[in-house]
């Protein structure tokens, strides 16, 4: 099992697999006895997330390299394109571009040499559903494509997602100097400009999620660095979050601060230095007193982000995506 920017890949051993260690197939035109794809991969399970290590070789700039087709148990499919710039590039120098990375595509797996393999994250648009098998179809014949490994990440279960590029998003600024923004992609970025002092604030409105209708366990985000104005990226304090509520009457309220956990409830006192990962953070919701039988909340609609630059200038900030609100029983 390797370590792939976070994710766990099993490899196959050339040498206990008869000297082939990956799929190869499209590329028709530059090798012989190509192959267009391949057909019925098994999967047999629920699927929230598809990561899967690729490249190509002979890399077309925005062409379409390949498809990946997922088939249902109940005989639909959907089909994840991949194209060259965008969900993968070339295996002979690692680098990926502004939209590889908007699209959740970063160096997977690489040599010495910086040769390798991309990990591109896909999110599978009907989790609920049993995932029968993946085709691979559709591969450029100029260009050759490789697939290493595939991993799965099974579903959250229950959330109410935060879609940040919809209606009834609104990204506001706290402190003075704070910039507090919805960028493509749909990640909210809270940052600096030159007129920042220390303290650091922003918040983001959605539309209200009802905590009598829905029993809220968690909320669980992503998180990333973002640089400065002249694109540097310094550690950051640890960020506080405090959530926008109202009570039954319709009053607005806002709770005490908490610091988020990562997975291994261990707080996620900085986000790491490397602006191509993104580490999953939760908010558990008992931490923050909604339950006061002074003013118990009855809806949230808003979240925001508190920390203290230090020093005050170095004025890197931090990204968010993938908000849920997790369900339990």
């Amino acid at each position: 099992m390797v370590n792939c920017n976070g994710v766990p890949m099993e490899f196959i051993r050339y040498d206990q697999n008869g000297e082939k260690d990956c799929l190869v197939f499209g590329g028709s035109n530059r090798i012989k006895n190509s192959v267009p794809g391949f057909k019925g991969i098994p999967v047999e399970q629920r699927v929230g997330r598809f990561y899967f290590l690729h490249a190509v070789a002979w890399a077309k700039w925005n062409g379409a390299a390949f498809k990946y087709r997922i088939n249902y148990g109940d005989g639909s499919s959907a089909l994840c394109p991949v194209v060259t710039a965008q969900q993968v590039y070339d295996w002979y120098f690692l680098a990926t571009t502004g939209e590889m990375v908007s699209n959740r595509c970063v160096k997977g797996w690489g040599n010495s040499s910086n040769r390798g393999f991309y990990l591109y994250c896909w999110e599978n648009p009907h989790p609920g559903k049993l995932v029968s098998s993946i085709d691979i179809v559709d591969a450029d014949p100029n260009q050759i494509c490789l697939l290493a490994a595939i991993t799965v990440e099974k579903p959250d279960g229950a959330a109410i997602r935060v879609d940040l590029g919809g209606k009834g998003v609104r990204p506001l600024c706290g402190k003075k100097g704070t910039t507090s923004k919805v960028l493509d992609g749909g990640i909210w970025e809270v940052g600096l400009d030159e007129t920042a002092s220390a303290w650091t604030s922003g918040r983001i409105e959605f539309p209200a999620v009802n905590l009598a209708s829905n029993k809220v366990k968690e909320i669980r985000m992503k998180m990333n660095k973002s640089p400065d104005q002249w694109g540097k990226y310094f550690e950051n304090p640890t960020p506080q979050f405090t959530l926008f509520c109202r009570d039954q009457k319709g009053q607005w309220f806002f709770t005490n601060y908490v610091v988020p956990l990562f997975g291994d409830n261990s707080p996620a006192y900085r986000a790491d230095n490397d602006p191509e990962t993104w580490q999953e953070v939760c908010l558990p919701l008992d931490r923050f007193g909604l339950n006061n039988p002074k003013r118990p909340a009855a809806s949230i609609f808003g979240l925001s982000l508190q920390y203290q630059q230090m020093p005050a200038s170095e004025r890197s900030g931090l990204r968010f995506k993938d908000i849920r609100f997790i369900l339990g029983e």
